[in-house]
């Protein structure tokens, strides 16, 4: 399988034959750059999460002194979310002071099913989020939708506990999508924390006449309207069971920002209905 620098797939073959090497050659080469560090450079290699873990432990000691050279291949490679998502273990590793013992109970959601929501996280009762935590979301890759919602609902409440960044869990979600439908709920989250980042005067200009807002919604609509003339259904909509799943998330995150008693509150919670009945129409 020949990949390109930031990771994907862009030509098989089951041995490596002529035309593989030659479809090497023509891609375009990385920039110049110092070298990584090769204890960084042989973890980023690792395409498998359990075996990248067990690298992390192996080289516990040395991988944090590589901080900076992975922050500067991430902003010299800024669409290759895999990179980003291997910044994001260091990251939260170095804010947990330390990789948690492989023995150590993982963080794991409470809510298994649909009908349930996920409880919103306490980082004073459950202390930081450990890396193991970030290993174990990205070793989802590939499972259906129904292994992966609990996970991603305590993604969301990381998040919303302002335990993960913004631009980790888009790093995390974008890593984690295999498939049309993993896409589509990474575009769920994607296109919640543009939302939340629009700043006040922009949140409460009216959603239909703001450019910045129809751009923002115009992402979820591609992810939940029927397609092409026959009005035939998107086969990049939204799962059900995600559906399902982002209902309670959406009720909840719409009662807290009610609860702010501020216009850009109001405003925000409009966005939030609007979301949720995108969501309900796909």
């Amino acid at each position: 399988e020949l990949r390109d620098r930031d990771g994907k797939p862009v030509r098989m073959a089951g041995t490596p034959v002529r035309a593989l090497f030659e479809a090497a050659g023509a891609l375009d080469p990385p920039p110049m750059d110092a070298p990584l560090p090769p204890v960084l450079a042989g973890w980023l290699v690792i395409r498998d999460w359990d075996r990248a873990e067990a690298y992390h432990r192996q080289h516990e000691a040395e991988l944090p002194e590589t901080l900076a050279a992975l922050r500067h291949a991430v902003t010299a490679y800024p669409a290759s979310p895999r990179l980003a998502s291997f910044l994001v273990i260091l990251e939260v590793t170095q804010r947990a002071e330390g990789l948690a013992a492989a023995s150590a109970a993982r963080l794991a959601p409470t809510a298994t099913t649909v009908l349930e929501l996920e409880p919103r996280f306490d980082p004073e009762r459950s202390g930081p989020v450990p890396a193991t935590f970030v290993y174990d979301y990205l070793k989802l890759h590939g499972r259906s939708r129904k292994e992966r919602f609990p996970m991603e609902g305590l993604l969301w409440q990381l998040m919303q506990a302002g335990e993960l960044t913004h631009a980790q869990v888009a790093a995390l979600v974008r890593t984690a999508a295999k498939t049309p439908t993993d896409r589509a709920n990474a575009t769920v989250f994607t296109m919640m924390i543009e939302l939340a980042e629009l700043d006040d005067a922009a949140v409460v200009q009216d959603p239909q006449e703001s450019e910045r807002i129809k751009a923002i919604l115009s992402k979820l609509g591609q992810v939940t309207a029927s397609r092409g003339p026959a009005n035939l259904k998107n086969p990049d909509c939204v799962d059900p069971v995600d559906r399902a799943a982002w209902v309670p998330r959406l009720d909840e995150h719409k009662a807290h920002q009610n609860s702010l008693e501020t216009g850009p509150g109001d405003a925000r919670a409009g966005l939030t209905e609007l979301v949720a009945h995108f969501l309900a129409n796909c």
